[in-house]
């Protein structure tokens, strides 16, 4: 009877190099982990900061608490930040594109006769 498991390696083998199978459950479970321990920091975070603050906005006034005016500021950063990211990341891709039909262009027509 040997000691293999699905992937082919022994016990021993993983063992020796310190590669575990990782699982997509596993990826689910620490996932949930990570949300569930923001989640309770977030919960924290508002039940502390509870002071209303007043909010001048391009002539908008308001009084909200500390933590929703802090929570809006890191979500409006995050969202100019996911902007940037994604023209960064059309624009490096369109470039690609744009690189590669060249050279198809260039492969694709005959060569000059000298």
């Amino acid at each position: 009877m040997d000691d293999e498991d699905e992937a082919g390696a022994t016990p021993n083998d993983t063992e020796a190099t310190g590669n575990s199978r990782s699982t997509r459950s596993t990826g689910v479970w620490m996932a949930t982990v990570v949300v569930v321990l923001f989640g309770v920091a977030l919960i924290d975070f508002i039940a502390q900061n509870t002071r209303h603050v007043r909010i001048s906005f391009f002539g908008v006034h308001a009084q909200i608490p500390v933590s929703v005016a802090l929570l809006a500021a890191a979500i409006a950063g995050a969202i100019v930040v996911l902007a940037i990211g994604i023209g960064r990341a059309a624009y490096v891709r369109l470039s690609g594109h744009r690189s590669r039909a060249g050279r198809r262009e260039r492969r694709s027509s005959p060569a000059p006769r000298p």
